[in-house]
């Protein structure tokens, strides 16, 4: 999936613009200056079918996990979101804005919150943290 970096406003927040021949794109966005809610209806009304959200500087390598409530999440619950730490994010917006072509795609996990235990917990996060490893990796080459 083609990745695309906001003509304006890299943080993605309700008055950025993307390119107008972008369709079916993963936005690429900063954290901050609005809601995760806000950037995933912008990107949606220009034709997103996902966001990246990477972290600033200020929020180091620490995950963050966004929320929202019901009603927002009825409003972008087909647009997928990931977030990722600010090293591999800064590292991955240089290189779209150098030009280069990014592809993303995802991966949905079903998690039955009701019966979780942290026993499964760990496992997600385990999961997680071998992703992010394998993700650093490649960007090392790339």
């Amino acid at each position: 999936m083609r990745v695309v970096l906001p003509v304006s406003d890299r943080s993605g927040c309700r008055h950025a613009q993307y390119p107008k021949d972008a369709l079916d794109f993963i936005a690429y966005v900063q954290r901050g200056q609005c809601t995760f809610f806000e950037k995933l209806w912008t990107a949606k009304q220009h034709g997103a079918i996902g966001v990246v959200v990477y972290g600033t500087e200020q929020d180091g390598e620490q995950l963050i996990r966004p929320s929202a409530d019901g009603e927002q999440v009825q409003e972008v619950d087909d647009v997928g979101m990931v977030y990722i730490a600010a090293e591999a994010g800064n590292h991955l917006a240089e290189r779209l804005r150098r030009g280069e072509d990014i592809s993303v795609s995802f991966t949905t996990v079903d998690v039955d919150f009701e019966n979780l235990d942290m026993a499964s917990v760990n496992r997600l996060i385990q999961q997680m943290q071998k992703e992010m490893d394998n993700i650093k990796e490649s960007l090392a080459v790339g």
